[in-house]
């Protein structure tokens, strides 16, 4: 089985959709961070639960309290001391990052033909990704810069927010 890189699938979203969206050049180490991170926080949601999660992580690029390119916004968060390319285990801004898993996103091909869904779903996290870096969609999250998955958890940090959209998993908010 042949194992198909995520650079692979950026690339060829690139090569399909930049003239598409009309720029001249999208930074591919920038879409893969954000790529990932749509992929990883919403794959399970539809086109704008991702887009939600992306305008987000675009939103802390703008904002001065945040890191000011997209790979130092997903990558944000306590290290060692040591090893400052390493995160604290749940002490980032996005769980998966560092959550002690493997961050790999592994697409398998078998026979010529991909046996996985997970690259349709990376496909179109990427192209999602690459529709808000080029400004082709509108912020469903009316300027959020945070949220959190109000299936799963009800953060104690969220109480001092003001919320400002509800879409699908996610509740997105902002500084009052």
């Amino acid at each position: 089985m042949e194992i198909i890189s995520t650079k692979t699938i950026i690339a060829g979203v690139l090569k399909t959709y930049l003239a598409f969206v009309g720029v001249d050049y999208i930074d591919a180490t920038e879409l893969e961070c954000l790529a990932t991170n749509v992929y990883f926080e919403a794959r399970d949601q539809d086109v704008l639960g991702q887009r939600a999660v992306a305008h987000v992580t675009l939103n802390r690029v703008k904002s001065p309290n945040f890191p000011n390119t997209i790979c130092d916004v997903v990558k944000q968060g306590l290290t060692y001391k040591n090893r400052p390319d390493l995160p604290k285990k749940d002490r980032c801004q996005f769980s998966w990052y560092c959550d002690g898993k493997s961050d790999n996103i592994r697409l398998q091909r078998q026979n010529g033909q991909i046996v996985d869904i997970v690259y349709d779903a990376y496909w179109t996290a990427t192209v999602e990704a690459l529709e808000v870096i080029a400004a082709r969609s509108k912020d469903p999250t009316n300027g959020a810069t945070y949220y959190f998955a109000h299936n799963l958890v009800q953060p104690k940090w969220a109480k001092s927010f003001k919320v400002v959209a509800t879409i699908e998993d996610h509740t997105f908010m902002r500084p009052e």
